[in-house]
């Protein structure tokens, strides 16, 4: 029965996944831009952005070699 929550809960995954490459993809290659909103939805993206600035700013601003 736990399948009947999990299933769906990750065909909407997929799907936001896939609009996010798909922004992304139409903004880099095509110059058009669209709403930001699947970037918000999903939550991987707030991990990677959080990544990112703390790679940039904790590791290259205030690490001394």
């Amino acid at each position: 029965m736990q399948w009947l929550l999990i299933v769906p809960l990750a065909i909407i995954g997929i799907w936001v996944v896939g609009l996010n490459y798909l922004c992304a993809y139409l903004a880099v290659v095509k110059h058009e831009h669209h709403s930001l909103l699947p970037f918000i939805l999903d939550l991987g993206c707030a991990f990677t952005l959080f990544s990112f600035f703390y790679a940039v700013i904790v590791l290259k601003v205030f690490h001394k070699p």
